[in-house]
């Protein structure tokens, strides 16, 4: 609860799964997402705020911007 920020990498959005996907849906941090494109529709269905980005599909082609969020 006290994070800013959380990476999220490989990890396909399930709204389901509640015990994950509720928190992250209400946090006032700052989340970075790389992975499936799903996430897109998870945040416009569920984000409480503007604070999420997709930074990529692939760790490897993302790596750089994962990095500079986290700073």
């Amino acid at each position: 609860m006290n994070a800013s920020k959380i990476l999220i990498i490989g990890v396909r959005p399930n709204p389901e799964d509640k015990h994950v996907w509720n928190f992250l849906a209400t946090t006032d941090a700052e989340i970075g997402y790389i992975g499936d494109e799903e996430f897109l529709n998870w945040k416009s269905k569920y984000g409480k705020n503007k604070n999420k980005k997709f930074l990529g599909k692939y760790w490897n082609d993302s790596f750089n911007k994962s990095v500079s969020f986290l700073k």
